[in-house]
């Protein structure tokens, strides 16, 4: 979810709740923040930076829908595990063994 700077006052109680520590305050701006894969370099068809820049390439970005993607393959190919699925909230990151 998308965190929303015009509402954010703040408060930090979502750090607090978030059950992956994915949050972080911005002295600067005052607000909460976190990654969002670089929603607007995604948008305009670029990869994330930190899979762009990574210099030995082991991350791996896209649609999981996709069946011929290269995430589908990797997941349909290794085993793998996502953080604290018991929280209920259905984590799309994944993690290679």
């Amino acid at each position: 979810m998308a965190i929303n700077e015009a509402e954010c006052v703040g408060c930090r109680y979502c750090i607090i709740a978030c059950p992956y520590d994915a949050r972080f305050f911005r002295e600067d701006k005052g607000i909460v923040e976190k990654c969002d894969f670089c929603a607007k370099r995604v948008d305009r068809g670029e990869l994330p930076a930190c899979v762009e820049t990574c210099p030995s390439k082991v991350r791996v970005f896209g649609d999981l829908n996709d069946p011929n993607g290269p995430v589908r393959r990797l997941l349909e190919s290794r085993r793998y595990y996502t953080k604290k699925p018991e929280a209920g909230t259905s984590p799309q990151i994944y993690y290679l063994l």
